[in-house]
């Protein structure tokens, strides 16, 4: 199965609708696939939040009552993202994310029942705004309690665009400061993604400065090394030279410098 399914094709999955060939097929995608996993559980807590909530007529107040909704979680999201780096944010957030979500796509799918040319436009503006909560819900995640929330947070960054700065700074805040290896040792991996923008390129070369942990020297040097930055020169001739430098480090330096020389 290729690298990505649908949310279409995960719902079908949710709901029994696949034949026993594709429902296998698609299972076994989602073990083994971070991002369908992800998004698996986020659409099987939408489901058991409309399971459990009765439903109702939908009044012609309907769509302004869900735009206010969706305004004020919104702004309590960027709320809490405007917060100082460093401080936790709980996991009540991700349940109001959820909420969030779960009121996004109840608005949506209420729009499809009008006229679809009528709504193309609403639709559009809805997709934008679901973005913009996969967004929140990632960084949030990021500053979970929880050490494999955060790797779990981190593994969906592939899902946005090379030129995201608010996704590339939480990672280089992690790659940085976290103080779990494992999960500094995946932004850093991650920040390949990022790789073409001048603020991930000036991180990854004063990290490399920093950093002890020889694994997360040798993820940073490959990707400084696959982008041909010529400022590494210096910085990994330095690295080269230090007395505390693994020999394993400076084999890696000697056989990799002569390609951005």
């Amino acid at each position: 199965m290729k690298t990505h399914i649908t949310t279409d094709k995960i719902l079908a999955y949710l709901d029994g609708e696949l034949t026993t060939e594709e429902a296998t097929l698609v299972k076994q995608h989602i073990a083994e696939c971070n991002n369908c996993n992800l998004e698996a559980e986020q659409l099987k807590t939408l489901q058991n939040a409309f399971a459990a909530t009765p439903l109702e007529t939908p009044s012609p107040k309907v769509e302004l009552g869900f735009e206010a909704m969706l305004h004020e979680e919104m702004a309590a999201m960027a709320a809490i993202q405007n917060k100082p780096k460093g401080k936790v944010v709980r996991l009540s957030t991700l349940y109001k994310i959820a909420v969030a979500i779960a009121i996004l796509l109840t608005g949506f799918y209420l729009g499809t029942s009008y006229n679809r040319n009528k709504d193309q436009g609403n639709i559009a503006a809805l997709q934008n705004d679901i973005q913009q909560l996969r967004s929140m819900t990632t960084l949030t995640l990021m500053e979970s309690n929880s050490a494999s929330k955060r790797i779990q947070g981190i593994n969906t960054v592939n899902e946005f665009s090379k030129k995201d700065k608010e996704i590339a700074e939480a990672l280089i805040y992690r790659m940085q400061y976290d103080d779990n290896d494992n999960v500094r040792l995946t932004a850093a991996q991650a920040l390949s993604h990022f790789a073409g923008m001048e603020v991930t390129r000036k991180a990854l070369i004063a990290t490399l400065g920093e950093e002890k942990n020889p694994m997360i020297q040798i993820a940073i040097i490959n990707i400084l090394v696959s982008i041909k930055e010529k400022k590494a020169v210096a910085p990994m001739k330095q690295l080269q030279e230090k007395k505390e430098t693994l020999p394993i480090i400076k084999e890696q330096i000697n056989t990799l410098l002569p390609q951005l020389t």
